[in-house]
């Protein structure tokens, strides 16, 4: 499988084609040091998705980690900014399937005035820095010096460096750690990380070949020059701090708002997305008609399946750029941000608007 980019040539070896192109489609970053990206159908992300389609992938990747899982003291980790949802849900469904004890925790970019467990770099990112944070609750502390299963969530593994960065600082701190688990929706890692057992939707390999000259670079608008300290912006902890039960109230979220005849898009913000795909599957449970994606501050172009891209300042105050692709059109958008308020010169829901009819604001809350 051979796909042209604006920035180069991406050849695709798959032993399950048909499957991989269920899960992914293909674009282009602006961003130098990896100048393609994989388009999840199923993430979230990127790209609109079904609820339902997110929770079947997140259920198919559980169920192949619980043939191997011991019901052990197990830590889950997702990478900010693209699997802190993924990461989630997969831990759900371990929970669904009879996991009993563990947690969950997420890396994130954002600064704030709590312990700091350790940080570590993704060298390709557009923005390369991890943070993770202790856990608040004391008993979740603790349960640190007991974890056996240590369990990694990321939309895909390319080379595994990543994981290796992680490894490298975290294994120190986990004295009980017998196993190490990688998730992916696709992972085309030729050589994982010793000891780790890789579980996935899709493998294979694949080679990106650069075009010669000069194409946009657009990932030194990734990171705030210099981040504020966000605890009275983001002060709920949805992941950041460990979580072992989630269950928001999410009809007081949208009561009021007539949704049953509209089609309606939920639009997490950055790493908020989990609590934003809770709120999709809650109404597609009352039989809404629903799609579920995040805006994120991956710079892309508008490229292959990346169809439009819309561009406007954060609403963390960090005054970044964040964008969303591939919107359609709806009847109603509702934004769900973690943040308790958007910055004076937040002119996104104006953009919005052009996509759809109605745009509201959810301030999400534990």
């Amino acid at each position: 499988m051979q796909i042209s980019l604006q920035t180069g040539l991406l050849n695709i070896d798959s032993p399950q084609p048909e499957r991989l192109l269920e899960l992914s489609g293909f674009g282009s970053r602006a961003n130098k040091k990896r100048g393609f990206v994989f388009v999840s159908k199923v993430l979230g992300k990127h790209y609109p998705a079904r609820p339902q389609a997110m929770q079947h992938a997140q259920r198919q990747l559980a169920e192949q980690l619980m043939r191997a899982l011991s019901d052990a003291p197990t830590l889950v980790i997702g990478f900010a900014e693209t699997a802190t949802g993924i990461g989630f849900g997969v831990f759900e469904q371990l929970q669904m399937q009879g996991l009993n004890t563990g947690f969950y925790l997420h890396t994130t970019r954002y600064r704030l005035n709590q312990p700091l467990w350790l940080d570590f770099q993704e060298e390709h990112s557009h923005a390369t820095e991890h943070l993770l944070y202790k856990p608040l609750d004391p008993h979740l502390q603790a349960q640190l010096q007991q974890v056996e299963n240590l369990v990694l969530v990321d939309d895909e593994f390319s080379t595994g460096n990543t994981l290796r960065n992680l490894l490298q600082v975290l294994q120190p701190q986990l004295p009980a750690l017998k196993n190490v688990y990688g998730v992916a929706l696709l992972s085309w890692m030729q050589q994982a990380p010793a000891d780790l057992q890789c579980v996935s939707l899709h493998q294979g390999r694949f080679q990106f070949t650069p075009k010669a000259g000069d194409w946009a670079d657009e990932t030194q608008g990734a990171v705030a020059s210099h981040p504020p300290v966000l605890d009275t912006i983001i002060p709920y902890n949805f992941g950041r701090f460990g979580v072992q039960h989630f269950a928001p109230d999410y009809a007081s979220w949208v009561a009021g708002i007539p949704l049953q005849h509209e089609r309606v898009l939920v639009l997490g913000t950055g790493e908020f997305m989990h609590p934003a795909f809770g709120l999709g599957r809650f109404l597609e449970n009352q039989g809404v008609d629903v799609h579920v994606q995040s805006t994120t501050r991956s710079p892309l172009n508008v490229d292959a399946d990346i169809q439009n891209r819309l561009c406007s300042v954060d609403n963390y105050h960090e005054n970044i750029n964040n964008y969303v692709y591939n919107l359609k059109t709806y009847e109603r958008i509702l934004l769900c941000v973690e943040t308790t308020q958007l910055p004076h010169h937040f002119d996104f829901l104006t953009s919005l608007k052009a996509y759809a009819e109605h745009v509201q604001v959810i301030y999400a809350r534990c």
